[in-house]
């Protein structure tokens, strides 16, 4: 079943405070993690980071623990 998109969450709000990041973007990467990752705002967000920075890359593929109780 899929998973209905969502506007956004208590993680997509945290991020956006945390990072000072415009309402617009924010609901891009909520699209993205509605399309790509069923709504883990979080992990859409990492996801995108480690497109440019090494460190984003590395804590996906080191943090296991992460990846597996993040699935669905």
């Amino acid at each position: 079943m899929k998973k209905k998109p969502t506007s956004g969450g208590r993680a997509a709000d945290r991020i956006r405070k945390t990072l000072s990041l415009p309402q617009d973007l924010t609901a891009r990467i909520q699209e993205v993690a509605d399309e790509q990752y069923a709504g883990d705002f979080t992990r859409a967000t990492l996801e995108i980071l480690a497109t440019r920075y090494p460190e984003a890359r590395r804590f996906l593929r080191e943090n296991t623990t992460y990846k597996h109780s993040r699935k669905k």
